[in-house]
């Protein structure tokens, strides 16, 4: 079965964003355990910004399918009142 490249590849794309994700949190602890070390003086708002990071994308993502659902259905209204007027029309 050629499906074995395939699902490879997918598990990479899967592992690789997964390290992604666990570096920009370990990123988060460690700005964190610097912050409450006292050896930076950066403000809370850039120590936080790596947890920030996959919070607002996750948040992106739910707004845009949020939208496009929202979308499909007011389209899908308008073609089924237009499929009723043009049979009341005939």
């Amino acid at each position: 079965m050629k499906r074995t490249n395939t699902t490879r590849n997918a598990r990479a794309t899967l592992t690789t964003f997964g390290k992604a994700i666990l570096s920009i949190n370990l990123l988060g602890v460690v700005f964190t355990a610097l912050r409450l070390a006292n050896i930076t003086d950066w403000s809370w708002w850039i120590v936080l910004l790596p947890i920030w990071g996959p919070a607002a994308y996750v948040a992106l993502t739910l707004a845009f399918c949020t939208i496009g659902l929202l979308a499909a259905t007011i389209l899908d209204h308008f073609d089924h009142l237009d499929h009723t007027n043009t049979k009341d029309n005939q």
